[in-house]
Order: structure tokens, then C-alpha cells, then sequence
């Protein structure tokens, strides 16, 4: 991955305490100074972790020389070499130079003969003759540091070592030794290495060349945020870019990585994606070094959620206790394996390596694996989350303790995880065949599957609960489900008809149930732009008291945004305030359950004129949607963060929303959500491409602007359907998606209740919808202006 996954965004940084800091565009120029030191010959060093842009600055440093006209020598150690030919690396450096010089030499014989021993391209023959003593290694040293004065002669020589922690003992040794004794002449020796796994002598040795002058240290900076957003795909948020930024420490590979795999690996065997083949092949050079025994152990740790205790990795790879601890000193010397301070227990030092690893373990074995970590976690009273993933290919049907841990497993992860959680939960109930009493596992079942976006699925799952105890907790919720998944797949008619029916059995009776589904059909009057329902809010939140704090924050932000419609402005700012509490005190596993709560809040703000809280509340929901894999619901919050990138004149921005939303679209099962963001998309896309045009306005998902918002134009598709009405019937449909009622829209154009009916009915028949709601819906989509409708005042009210 060095090589593939370093950009050339990267930025290089001189350390702090050797140098100035320099981007990565003076990177070249700086590298041309190094060969005008007046001393001639210097080391250059380049420490770095794995993938933070080592080779990346080696080639551009082997290009400088190259263009300044100096002979470049490049070598790369790998780990064969540790047990393969001494001085590997600098055989792979100079052996082709070396060349030209295989029947004549201008050295001397005695040089020429050490040399032999050690490059095949003097030698002629690959049975070379390694001195061991002291004095031969000395004698050869001298050669080589005589051979190096020699290329450089004429014009210079450059030699760089790239990787060398990975480098035999022997060039490691002579490494040191041209360090401590560098050859005379423009001779400049580059080195790249990880300080982890480099060798102490050596390392104490290049410190005591950095301190007194006689070398210059270098390390690669991490990517910039502006860099890392051209480097990661298009339909990727710029909340998800800064999280996996900020995750990857700014690692150019990690954070390349991250986003061909578009998610962070977890902790859990059975959250993590499978790498694609380059990241996966670039991964595996790191493990080529092992024997066989630390790269079974290195499979069994990356079955064990992290962090792991040594004992338990032994058990699950079937490995005694002095092979085990050879294994894992093997595994922590090459860095696979780090110590976690905080637990004293072992981790992979980054989750692309623990992917690979459990990635190349056979089926087979993998399976015996987990059915050997299930039980041995079991008696240490494993957590469920840790217990889950082995259990869910090492369980048995009928096994009820293994399904109930499942279970608990899933509860956990459905708003993390619910791709996961709803494998889990279908899992145990395959294990134990559903019975009376079952309705709490059918509805985790469900609602998780909705999140992950198989909402008509989601709902044939809770529709077997229809017909069981309706006054039981579940059913409530299996109806908030199902209405939210109907809003999803374009039917909020349907929606209302669940909430209304729910309602009337219980008849106010319960109070924190009335005041939820009071608060959902509220909800869904605003996604569909509906005539709102007549609320009493003293009631509402009076039923509302004994409910969670995020709980009432979604309802104060559904009151917020209907008095915002309405245009009480006083109770909207009041609602606002008291939801903007509640959920920015929520930590993000609670906000998390009540997503819409936050999206409405942002919409009320919005509305409001308060640009920059609505901004932040849309960008945090998208983060909590994104990074819980919701993606049903990540739509709506990427349009939305995106109108607002379109408003702020981000035009990139908001194609990239644009993109993100309909990319979640793409893999839900809901054709609504799939053609509205589609729309979105094509409609900021030609925006783009005829920059300085009237934009068109994206699609919002599921709720429209409301009145007092001024958006830069309508949609195509919804704009031309209502170019098919009178002028007249153009009034009255825009009244319709204002909420007023027939009475309503008779007083304010001053004709007849029965003039109106008739109207309607021509407006139903052209733009073929079947219900005042669809009709609310078009209008909202097509975003019409209130000063274009004749009959309405400058401020969308009546005249």
C-alpha cells in the first residue's frame, strides 16, 4: 500500500526540531537544496507508520536527483531477507549498477574481492562468501564505502532504502557504519523505515547522526482536509470524509483504504467488511515475514473482538503456552500487534490488518474458530455484543440461550449497526420458532431491517403482528414503525391510516401513547405537506411529560416546525428553543433513536432564519445516520445538508450531497426515495454544468420547504405538471398545500365552497392525484413562489 496509497497531496513536514515545515509542493524544492549541502554527503531519514507516505517521498527525492543529473541507486528490504541473502537491500540498490563493472573495476583487488562476496553482479555466480568475523565485516564495509565514493564521483550518487526495519542484520550493520563513517564526496544516503520495527542499535545510531548535524530527519504529514475531500468518492458526505479522516489520523493509505471500503472497520469479527483485492493484497505484505505459527495465531486474534486476552488466542488458534508467547513477541516485533494501555490486554495496531488476517482464514477453519471462542467467552461472561458474532455461526436450532443472546445482541446494535443487528435477530428466530410472547423479537426484527434499508420487508415482518394485543407497548411501536416506513416508500396516506386507527383505540385514555402518536401524525402532515392536524399543545405536552428527553425534543421540534408553517413565529421560536435544549444535551446514542427530531429542528431553524444551528443540526444527523448505516434516513439529511451547501453558493457541495443521497437511496427497496434523489442529482448536475443559470432546487426527502423559505427555483418535473392548470386552479392548489380547507380557500378568493369542489376536482384529474395530500406534496416539490400565485399577499397569506 506505500506505494499505491500515497498521493501526491501529501504533505511532507521537516520535524520541529530539526527544521522548518514545508507542504508537500515545496516538498521538491526543498529536496533539490539537500543536494547543494556544502558538505557534500549527508543521511536522510524518513521515518513514518505504515502508509503515511515513506515511498512517496523517496520517489520524489529519487526524481530531484535524477533531474540534477545523479546516478540513483533504489532498494527496497522486505522480509524474506531477514533469513534470505545478507545485505539484501542494498544487493536490490545496487546490483544493477554494479553491472558494467563485472569484468573491469577501478578498485582495487583486494576491495574488488570483498565486493564479490556480496554483489552477484561482481561476482558472476550466486554462491557468495559472507565474512562473519569482525575484521572481514570491517574490511567489507570499507569496500563498499570506497564503491559508493566511486559512483558518486561523476555527478553524484544517490541511494535510497526504502523499508528498511525490514532489512537482514547485516544490512543493517552496514547501514550503521556508513552512517557513523559516510562516504567523501556527493554521495547522499536516503532511508525510509518505521521507528516501531526498526533496530535499536541502528535507531540510537541515526539519533546520534540527527543530533550532531551529520543527518537530516524528514517525516510525511498527513493529508489535508481539502486533499483528503478530492481524494475520497463523490458520494460520500463531507461529514463522513472528516470522520474517516480524523479516524485515519490523516494516513493517506488508511484513509484511501477506508474509503474503497466506505465504513472504518469495527472491533467485531462480524462487522468487518471484506476488503477489496488491493487493499486487501497491499495489507498482506505486512504478514509475508511471519512463520507459520505467529500467522496462525495472528487468524485467531482476528476471530476475538478486541481487546483480547493472550490465553483466550491460544485456546481459539490450539496453541500450547511457550509456542503462544514466541508467537505473539513475533507478532508485536513486527508491529501486527500493540499492548492497549488501558486494559493491558492485546489489539491489531489498525483494524485493516485484523481484516485481512480473519479475511484469508479458510471457511473452514473460521468456523471451528468461532465455535471454540463461543464457549470460552460464555464462562468469562462475555458481553452479548462479543458473544454474537461467534454465535451466529457456531449456534444450534433450539439453543435458547445462545437465541437469547442474540437478541441482546441485536437490541444493541440496531441503531449502530442495523444491517447487523436484523442478521442477528433473524438468526435467533430461526434458532427458536416464533410463539405467543414473541412480539418484542418480531419488532427488533422489523425495525431493523427498515433502518437498514429493507422497508417493505420491515414491514411483512411487523404486519405479523397485526391482530395480537393492541393495547401492548409493542403494537404502538410497530405502528410508529410501520407509519415511518410508509412515509419512506411515498404512501402517507397509508401512514395516517395506521396512526389514525391506533388512535382511536386508545381514545386519550393513555396519555404518553396519545401524545406519540399525536406527535406522528403531526409528523407525517409535514413530510406530505398536508393540512395540519389540530393539536392542542398544552395537551400534547402535558401527555408528553413522562416521556425521554429526546423523546419531547422530537416533539417540540414537530410544534416548532408547524407553528413555523403557520407562521407563529413566536410560538415557533419558543418550541425551537426548548427542542434545541433537549437534543443538543442528548449524547449521540440517545439523539441517535430520534433522528427525525434533529431534522425537524434543522427544518424549523431553517424556517426561522437561523442558518447556521439548522446547518449543524442537519450535519450532526447525517453524521449519526451515516455512521449507524441508517440508510434509510441518510437521504433526507444529505439533500438537506445540501440545500443548504447550495444556498451558501457551494455548488460542488451540493452535487456531492446530492450524490450521497442518492447513492443510500439506491440501496433501499423504496422506489420514492430512489426517484426523488435521482431528481435532485440530475437537477445539481446540470446546475453545474451551466454554471451562472438559474439552479434548480433540489428534492427534499420527505418533507418540502416551508412557506417563508425563498429557494431559487422549482424542479423540472413538478413545475411542468402544474404548468397544466388555469390560473385559478394554480390558486387553489397552492391553498390546499397551505392547509386551508375548502371554507378557507372560498373566503379568500372570494367564490363559492361548491366553486372550490369543482375546481378540485379538474386539479385531481390533470395532475392525476388521488387525495389532498399528493396534491400538497406536488406543490411543495415544486417549490412555487408565493409572489408567482395571483390571490396571495407578499408574504404567502391571503390578500
Amino acid at each position: 500500500m506505500c506505494a499505491t496509497a500515497e498521493t501526491s497531496s501529501s504533505a511532507c513536514v521537516i520535524n520541529r526540531e530539526f527544521g522548518p515545515e514545508i507542504s508537500g509542493q515545496e516538498s521538491e524544492s526543498w529536496f533539490e537544496t539537500i543536494f547543494d549541502e556544502p558538505s557534500g554527503s549527508s543521511v536522510l531519514e524518513i521515518p513514518g507508520e505504515r502508509w503515511t507516505g515513506k515511498s512517496l517521498l523517496l520517489s520524489t527525492l529519487a526524481a530531484s536527483g535524477s533531474r540534477r543529473g545523479r546516478v540513483i541507486a533504489s532498494g527496497c528490504a522486505v522480509p524474506r531477507s531477514r533469513v534470505g541473502m545478507p545485505f539484501g537491500v542494498f544487493v536490490d540498490a545496487l546490483d544493477d549498477v554494479l553491472v558494467q563493472y563485472r569484468t573491469r573495476h577501478p578498485w582495487s583487488e583486494e576491495q574488488a574481492q570483498w565486493l564479490k562476496a556480496v554483489f552477484p553482479a561482481l561476482s558472476g555466480t550466486a554462491q557468495l562468501c559472507v565474512p562473519t568475523s569482525p575484521l572481514g565485516r570491517y574490511h567489507l564495509f570499507s569496500a563498499v564505502r570506497a564503491l559508493l565514493e566511486h559512483l558518486g564521483s561523476d555527478g553524484g550518487l544517490l541511494i535510497t532504502l526504502d523499508d528498511l526495519h525490514c532489512a537482514d542484520e547485516a544490512s543493517m550493520e552496514l547501514v550503521a557504519h556508513l552512517v557513523r563513517h559516510p562516504p567523501a564526496g556527493p554521495v547522499l544516503m536516503a532511508l525510509a523505515y518505521r521507528p516501531r520495527q526498526l533496530d535499536h542499535n541502528l535507531q540510537d545510531v541515526l539519533n546520534q547522526a540527527v543530533a550532531n548535524g551529520r543527518a537530516k530527519r524528514v517525516v510525511a504529514a498527513g493529508i489535508s482536509r481539502e486533499a483528503a475531500l478530492a481524494l475520497l468518492p463523490e458520494d460520500m458526505s463531507r461529514v463522513q470524509c472528516n470522520l474517516m479522516l480524523d479516524e485515519s489520523d490523516r494516513n493517506p493509505g488508511l484513509l484511501k483504504a477506508y474509503s474503497a471500503l466506505r465504513s472504518i472497520p469495527g472491533e467485531h469479527a462480524p462487522t468487518m467488511p471484506r476488503l477489496p483485492l488491493d487493499v486487501l493484497t497491499d495489507t498482506l505484505r505486512d504478514f509475508r515475514g511471519l512463520s507459520d505459527l505467529a500467522w496462525q495465531v495472528a487468524r485467531a486474534a482476528a476471530v476475538l473482538g478486541e481487546p483480547f486476552i493472550p490465553a483466550n488466542v491460544g485456546y481459539v488458534a490450539c496453541v500450547n503456552g511457550e509456542e503462544l508467547c514466541s508467537a505473539i513477541d513475533e507478532l508485536v516485533r513486527e508491529d501486527l500487534l500493540r499492548v492497549d494501555t488501558a486494559t493491558r490486554r492485546l489489539r491489531y495496531s489498525n483494524p485493516l490488518l485484523r481484516a485481512a488476517a480473519y479475511q484469508t482464514a479458510g471457511t473452514g477453519w473460521l468456523l471451528g474458530a468461532h465455535g471454540r471462542a463461543a464457549p470460552i467467552l460464555a464462562q468469562q461472561g462475555g458481553d452479548p455484543l462479543d458473544l454474537a458474532g461467534h454465535l451466529q455461526y457456531a449456534a444450534v436450532t433450539g439453543d435458547t440461550d445462545s437465541s437469547r443472546i442474540l437478541l441482546e445482541a441485536a437490541a444493541e446494535t440496531l441503531w449502530t449497526d442495523p444491517g447487523q443487528a436484523a442478521t442477528w435477530a433473524a438468526t435467533a428466530r430461526d434458532m427458536s420458532r416464533p410463539g405467543p410472547g414473541s412480539g418484542p423479537e418480531t419488532l427488533l426484527l422489523g425495525s431493523a431491517l427498515m433502518l437498514s434499508g429493507k422497508l417493505s420487508q420491515g414491514m411483512t415482518v411487523l404486519d405479523g403482528l397485526r391482530g395480537e394485543d393492541e393495547t401492548h407497548p409493542t403494537h404502538l411501536k410497530a405502528t410508529l414503525w410501520r407509519a415511518w416506513a410508509l412515509r419512506q416508500l411515498g404512501r402517507p396516506d397509508g401512514a395516517d391510516q395506521e396512526i389514525a386507527a391506533a388512535l382511536k383505540l386508545t381514545g386519550g385514555q393513555e396519555r404518553e401513547r396519545h401524545a406519540l402518536l399525536l406527535g406522528a401524525r403531526l409528523e407525517n402532515a409535514l413530510a406530505a405537506n398536508a393540512p395540519l392536524p389540530e393539536i392542542e399543545e398544552d395537551a400534547l405536552l402535558d401527555d408528553a411529560a413522562g416521556l425521554s428527553a429526546v423523546t419531547r425534543g422530537w416533539l417540540y421540534a414537530l410544534l416548532a416546525m408547524g407553528a413555523a408553517r403557520s407562521r407563529a413565529i413566536e410560538h415557533a421560536v419558543l418550541h425551537r428553543s426548548v427542542a434545541c435544549r433537549l437534543l443538543d444535551q442528548a449524547q449521540d446514542d440517545e439523539a441517535v433513536r430520534y433522528l427525525d427530531g434533529l431534522y425537524w429542528l434543522a427544518a424549523a431553524e431553517s424556517a426561522l432564519g437561523r442558518r447556521e444551528s439548522a446547518a449543524r443540526h442537519y450535519e450532526r444527523g447525517l453524521l449519526l445516520a451515516e455512521r449507524g448505516k441508517q440508510l434509510s434516513r441518510v437521504p433526507q439529511f444529505a439533500l438537506a445538508v445540501g440545500e443548504m451547501d447550495l444556498a451558501d453558493g457551494d455548488l460542488a457541495g451540493s452535487v456531492r450531497h446530492a450524490v450521497v443521497a442518492a447513492a443510500a437511496a439506491a440501496m433501499t427497496d423504496s422506489e420514492y426515495l430512489r426517484a426523488v434523489t435521482e431528481e435532485a442529482e440530475a437537477a445539481l448536475r446540470a446546475a453545474g454544468r451551466g454554471a451562472g443559470t438559474a439552479t434548480p432546487h433540489m428534492a427534499r426527502v420527505p418533507v418540502p420547504r416551508p412557506d417563508s423559505a425563498q429557494p431559487p427555483g422549482p424542479t423540472h418535473t413538478a413545475k411542468t405538471r402544474l404548468g397544466r392548470l388555469s390560473k385559478r386552479e394554480l390558486e387553489v392548489a397552492v391553498q390546499v398545500s397551505r392547509g386551508r380547507t375548502n371554507q378557507q380557500i372560498a373566503r379568500a378568493l372570494t367564490v363559492s365552497h361548491k366553486t372550490v369542489e369543482t375546481h378540485l376536482g379538474r386539479i385531481f384529474k390533470k395532475l392525476d392525484v388521488s387525495s389532498r395530500a399528493e396534491l400538497a406534496t406536488l406543490v411543495g416539490r415544486s417549490y412555487v413562489l408565493p409572489r408567482e400565485v395571483p390571490g396571495l399577499g407578499p408574504e404567502g397569506e391571503c390578500g
